[in-house]
């Protein structure tokens, strides 16, 4: 079975990702189902457009199909999850990496806004009426854990064994997919490379799980912050009632704006000019931090994986004669067919992706359209 030859340990990975991509398609229409029938109004309603029920809904999107996952082959999610201490230096390079970083995000979010509407920015706006917390609970702690176990923990584990550019690669195109979301593809494409890295340099799911939820609750915060300042602002300065302004009338105000108009994009021109340069700065000092951050850690992981490897030599010599008795000897390999099986598991490989990706397209663009 290719799910579980030794030599193509990345496949469980992808195979995973499949069944992922199928279970998505089966819960949302059962969901979709249920929400067109006794959830589509009334109390129904109310509950599922909740932040609570956001809440449940990621863990179930999740969490579960890898729990069903890890139970079919029997694995523990301990094994896939690098849990290398981080340290105070790490801590620090983490949240100032998580901060400059983020501008660059937002100029590709923005720049992909022009072409695909911002649907996730109008849900956070749609939320705002809940306390900060609540928020900050639903959309900046529970994907922090529940994505961050999937994806920079199970599947990033089973590409191990590939490069590291393989393994980012994967894993930023996983991610993009994981939203289901066209908007958002490009800029979680690019948030997974750099959570896939983090995670990989410091040989700890905390980086990706700290650095996930500085940026998601950094966001949030913004948002929640930026609709309530006219309120303050009024308050302040004890206007009258004539120009009383709520939380509903300012999210109806952005609700209003066509992003694509062509005189507001005039207009905004020079903001985007100035955000540019700022995010061109802020990601100059992103480098100069990822820089310091990569050496630290090249240092660390070594002197961590030379003391495991010295506490473990005695062991190992004690095995290894045991271990050679019991090895069968393999049978040679030539290189046509060494090449000829590189093709055929690339060629398997691909086929997964492209099924993968099959199942998003019709996900995004197909279902709309029926």
């Amino acid at each position: 079975m290719v799910l579980n030859q030794p030599y193509v340990p990345h496949r469980r990975g992808l195979f995973f990702m499949l069944f992922w991509v199928n279970y998505y398609f089966v819960y949302m229409t059962v969901f979709s189902i249920l929400f067109a029938g006794p959830l589509g109004t009334g109390v129904g309603f109310s509950i599922v457009s909740s932040l609570w029920f956001q809440m449940f809904f990621q863990i179930t999107i999740l969490l579960l199909p890898l729990a069903i996952w890890l139970a079919i082959f029997r694995e523990k999610i301990n094994e896939h999850l690098p849990h290398m201490r981080l340290g105070k230096t790490n801590l620090l390079y983490i949240v100032g990496l998580s901060i400059f970083i983020q501008p660059l995000f937002m100029v590709v979010a923005f720049a992909v806004n022009l072409v695909f509407p911002n649907e996730t920015g109008e849900f956070v706006m749609q939320q705002a009426n809940y306390p900060l917390w609540v928020m900050i609970l639903v959309i900046a702690v529970t994907p922090a854990i529940c994505e961050e176990v999937v994806f920079r923990g199970y599947i990033q584990s089973s590409f191990r064994n590939k490069t590291f550019w393989t393994m980012a690669l994967m894993n930023g195109l996983f991610f993009g997919i994981m939203h289901f979301n066209a908007h958002q593809f490009f800029h979680t494409f690019l948030a997974g490379i750099f959570w896939a890295y983090m995670v990989y340099a410091t040989r700890s799911i905390r980086a990706g799980v700290i650095s996930h939820f500085i940026m998601n609750a950094s966001q949030v915060s913004f948002i929640w912050f930026a609709i309530r300042l006219p309120i303050w602002l009024e308050n302040l300065l004890d206007m009258t009632d004539e120009y009383e302004l709520g939380i509903d009338y300012i999210l109806d105000a952005v609700y209003d704006i066509d992003p694509v108009d062509p005189e507001l994009l005039a207009a905004m021109i020079p903001v985007f000019i100035m955000f540019g340069l700022i995010a061109t700065g802020s990601t100059i000092v992103a480098i100069l931090l990822l820089r310091g951050f990569d050496a630290h850690n090249k240092k660390r992981v070594a002197e961590y994986e030379a003391k495991i490897a010295a506490e473990s030599a005695e062991r190992e010599d004690a095995e290894i004669e045991i271990k050679e008795a019991e090895i069968t000897p393999e049978p040679e390999i030539t290189p046509e067919s060494s090449l000829k099986e590189k093709r055929k598991n690339l060629a398997i490989d691909v086929t997964i992706i492209l099924a993968i990706v099959a199942v998003y397209v019709f996900i995004v663009f197909g279902i709309p359209l029926l």
